[in-house]
């Protein structure tokens, strides 16, 4: 017979991703347990059982030189994404506070949507101002030129799904024009591209929110 792709995986390992208090998890929990190696109850962005914060597989990779993205086909606040990069007690009614704690991340590449919750905030302070301020390029469509020397990169999209499940359309502002990738895949490959101008070690987390999928690829 076949070859399996995973079979080709230098590495494989297995997650149980029921939570601790629950043996259905929800987005929360089981995106922590993606990102930090532990278990926790529904509804937490990681922090664990007892509250406190857990440190974001992110970080550690950041220590250790390596560059990270993710790319979401949902807000970039939702929980899943958010799990790696933030810290909540209860994932609802925080779209906000996680746009701030992004602010002070080390995520390079950041591709979805959530762009209100940067700029149209009850506090009005407008993040998309402060993400330039932090080297970000901030650029309205993935197929904007990109500079050279672009270490760091923001694209909000509209978070808009349609079927068939097998394909993710993101639906982008009528002002773009040109060969727009249809899929996460697509978009996938946009980041790559980044990290290839950056030419470091890379780590970039792609989230399917419509079929509830996570996938980490490093390179």
């Amino acid at each position: 017979g076949g070859e399996l792709f995973l079979e080709k995986s230098r590495y494989i390992g297995l997650l149980k991703t029921n939570s601790a208090s629950s043996i259905i998890t929800d987005s929360a929990a089981g995106a922590t347990a993606f990102s930090t190696g532990e278990k926790t109850y529904n509804g937490a962005i990681n922090m664990d059982v007892d509250t406190l914060p857990l440190l974001p597989i992110t970080i550690s990779l950041h220590t250790n030189g390596i560059k990270t993205g993710i790319v979401a086909t949902s807000s970039v606040t939702h929980a899943t994404p958010a799990c790696f990069y933030g810290n909540q007690v209860n994932r609802y009614g925080v779209d906000e506070d996680l746009a701030k704690q992004f602010i002070s991340s080390n995520i390079s590449v950041l591709i979805g949507g959530g762009r209100d919750y940067f700029n149209k905030r009850s506090d009005h302070l407008n993040l998309i101002d402060s993400l330039k301020e932090n080297n970000y390029v901030v650029i309205d469509s993935i197929i904007d030129d990109i500079p050279d020397d672009t270490e760091k990169l923001i694209n909000f999209c509209v978070e808009i799904f349609s079927f068939p499940i097998s394909t993710i359309i993101f639906f982008f502002p009528p002002w773009n024009t040109g060969p727009i990738p249809q899929n996460i895949k697509g978009i996938a490959i946009i980041a790559k591209k980044i990290f290839a101008k950056i030419e470091d070690e890379n780590f970039l987390i792609l989230f399917n929110i419509l079929i509830k999928t996570i996938l980490l690829l490093y390179n």
